[in-house]
């Protein structure tokens, strides 16, 4: 995303919805991610202080064969974990070290919707500085169209996790490492996501499926929801401002957004229109309106979802709107 101060500045002076729209959008991708557990990432794999009887697993795709270091086996290879199993079960102590390189091209969490708000950015960053005017602004989100994200390691995302699932089995205590410098958003992001994945491992089912089913909800309010993309203003959304019962209107309502349930406002309301019940279906919705310009969160896209629900589980995560967590959780756990 490349978009100068200079004109983020300009555009904060304009007072209009699809300005304010590019500001949500440059919040959004500049917002620094914090790593939750920075003592388990170093900066190569010589600074593992290994105990004798240790042994380390390396999960490097760029791990050279040739690489002979006493006690240290790379398992990215796809049968490698399988024959050193016996061998695993009888060390004293395991550690696990991950290069966060492998993190980067992963299906992660809303990387559909950076790369489209980031390539919106672009786009006015190409233009000159006096062309940046509110129809200029109008103009480039009305003309934009989706790009189709080509995910080039969904495989290779499953295969870690299923990866690490069966070391859970095999040495359910195992330390863990991330291997990298100079960490991107996206690499810092993919690290507590997947500390939440191993976590997870270590719960029973239904204390599993809570743990998830807030950590995604937590994940969607602090990291997409706070940066208002639906831009209330006097109780009126971006879309209802913008269109009308008589030109494919949604939602059709003449407020409260999607919130407004066919015919009356949904019970779940609080007083400042957040909602009482945590509902997962309504928090991933986004409108058809803004959906447009590429804001939208998929199931698929969250690691949690993806590692431990099936497809027809994630459906109910998806299509489960105005019901309390509860219903929901009973729904996933009969899914």
């Amino acid at each position: 995303m490349k978009l100068s101060k200079e004109k983020f500045d300009l555009i904060k002076t304009f007072d209009d919805d699809y300005s304010n729209l590019i500001i949500s959008m440059y919040n959004y991708l500049t917002a620094n991610v914090r790593i939750e557990h920075p003592e388990k990432v170093i900066s190569g794999y010589e600074k593992i202080k290994k105990d004798m009887d240790e042994i380390i697993l390396v999960y490097d795709a760029k791990w050279s064969e040739d690489v002979k270091i006493d006690g240290f086996f790379n398992i990215s290879a796809k049968y490698a974990l399988d024959e050193l199993s016996d061998k695993i079960k009888n060390t004293p102590k395991l550690s696990l070290a991950i290069n966060v390189e492998e993190f980067d091209n992963f299906p992660i969490w809303n990387t559909f919707m950076r790369h489209n708000c980031s390539n919106i950015l672009e786009q006015l960053e190409a233009k000159q500085i006096e062309d940046i005017t509110p129809m200029c602004i109008e103009e480039t989100l009305k003309k934009y169209k989706i790009s189709e994200v080509s995910y080039t390691k969904t495989l290779e995302q499953n295969f870690l996790v299923e990866r690490m699932k069966k070391l859970y089995e095999i040495y359910p205590g195992f330390n863990l490492y991330y291997v990298g410098n100079n960490l991107s958003n996206e690499q810092s992001f993919c690290i507590n996501e997947f500390d939440k994945f191993l976590y997870a491992l270590r719960l029973g089912e239904d204390d599993r499926y809570s743990y998830i089913y807030d950590e995604v909800c937590k994940l969607i309010d602090e990291m997409v929801l706070k940066y208002n993309f639906c831009n209330f203003k006097d109780n009126l959304c971006l879309s209802q401002r913008h269109k009308n019962l008589f030109t494919n209107n949604y939602p059709p309502s003449k407020t409260d957004g999607c919130c407004y349930k066919v015919f009356h406002k949904c019970g779940y309301n609080n007083k400042d229109g957040t909602c009482k019940v945590k509902c997962i279906s309504c928090k991933l919705f986004i409108c058809p309106y803004i959906g447009k310009f590429g804001i939208g969160m998929y199931a698929y896209e969250f690691l949690l979802l993806n590692a431990f629900l099936t497809k027809r589980q994630r459906r109910e995560t998806v299509y489960s709107f105005y019901k309390p967590k509860e219903t929901i959780l009973k729904r996933i756990k009969n899914g």
